[in-house]
């Protein structure tokens, strides 16, 4: 279960999949009809349809027609999101691959050896069933069991396509639900198949588990490296994902200095000012600046969201700086926003990447 204690663990990293990902998790209301009923079976199919259009997903029952034997697992975050799906796929006249689907256009795949295939299958086995309840009680009579309290829980869902059950029967298409709150076989394959496509998929294995130990976590964040992805998944276990998080040190100049890479040499670039700001050395201007824009803008902060390797000693990261704006009491009301590139190399000698160039576009309103 450790899997599922994972989804809970991870809230804050789900900030960071908002921004690295935001085309891929926003999730658009239900129509109006539906929120008034939340089991009617059209509304669930039209969710469903909803969903599967914003992955580039075909509907499970078109994909049993094809005679594909499928597995595939999908998950929405504490906070009502969606996360990627993840489909151990064997179609006819193909060998078995993982497929993660993050949007239309974007998947990532990779072959899925024997071993990992039999284990899927096996696993699925009784994975759309439901345990039956534990009718004895570690509570002796007359006392009342304690509440149990689950608050912003992630919800699953498994489908399956020309399978076989336990019993020996082929069934065209098998799906079942559950919640993370005390999840069991069905949340449980769904964590593992997961857990499984990162080990498959030799980008995202490269993402820090101790920086972010959700697997459906760190599939949606591999989806934000492009070109060298292994050069860009490096660069992002250094400096992170998401808002940038220098870390401590005696002053905030010292801890984005830091940030930066011990060597660095950098420029940063900034939009409706003429000077240049320099970092080499004992020189920290560009630290010192990001330090004074901390204590003068409201809300500062650094968003870093897709990562792209131009080789294997160079990444460029895109993101924007946002600000917030206040109305008379005090609360936040919409702000500014600026797209940015950076430049980052690897240093040989100190075998760690540093940032060579920062260029900041004109700030915009944000709503």
């Amino acid at each position: 279960m450790r899997a599922i204690e994972q989804a809970f663990l991870s809230s804050k990293m789900l900030i960071a999949v908002g921004l690295a990902a935001m085309a891929l998790v926003q999730t658009p209301p239900s129509p109006p009809e539906c929120r008034i009923s939340q089991t009617d079976e059209a509304c669930a199919r039209a969710r469903r349809a909803a969903f599967e259009a914003r992955q580039g997903l075909t509907s499970i029952e078109a994909e049993a027609g094809t005679g594909a034997e499928i597995y595939r697992a999908g998950f929405t975050h504490g906070f009502g999101g969606d996360m990627p799906t993840i489909a151990f796929e064997r179609r006819p006249g193909e060998s078995p691959r993982v497929v993660v689907y993050l949007s239309p256009d974007k998947q990532m795949k990779a072959p899925v050896p024997l071993s990992d295939w039999e284990a899927v299958r096996r696993a699925a086995r009784f994975a759309d069933r439901e345990l039956a309840p534990d009718m004895g009680s570690i509570y002796p009579p007359g006392m009342t069991p304690p509440h149990k309290v689950c608050l912003h829980a992630w919800s699953t869902w498994i489908e399956m396509a020309n399978t076989t059950t336990p019993e020996g029967r082929d069934v065209p298409v098998r799906r079942r639900g559950e919640s993370a709150c005390g999840g069991e076989l069905t949340a449980t394959f769904a964590f593992d198949l997961a857990a499984r496509a990162v080990s498959l998929l030799p980008d995202c294995v490269l993402l820090d588990r101790k920086r972010e130990p959700s697997d459906v976590i760190r599939l949606a964040l591999c989806g934000n490296l492009d070109g060298d992805r292994m050069a860009a998944a490096g660069l992002m276990n250094q400096i992170g994902v998401g808002h940038a998080d220098p870390g401590q040190r005696t002053t905030r100049e010292r801890a984005w200095s830091a940030w930066m890479g011990t060597n660095a040499d950098a420029v940063l670039t900034w939009p409706g000012d003429e000077r240049r700001y320099r970092q080499t050395g004992m020189l920290r201007s560009i630290g010192a600046f990001l330090a004074e824009k901390e204590a003068e803008e409201r809300g500062f902060r650094v968003n870093l969201m897709k990562f792209s390797g131009v080789s294997g000693t160079r990444v460029e990261v895109s993101g924007r700086i946002e600000t917030d704006s206040v109305d008379g009491e005090g609360r936040v009301n919409g702000g500014f926003f600026a797209p940015f590139t950076q430049v980052w190399g690897w240093d040989r000698a100190w075998q760690e990447w540093r940032l060579e160039g920062w260029t900041v576009e004109p700030f915009q309103p944000r709503t």
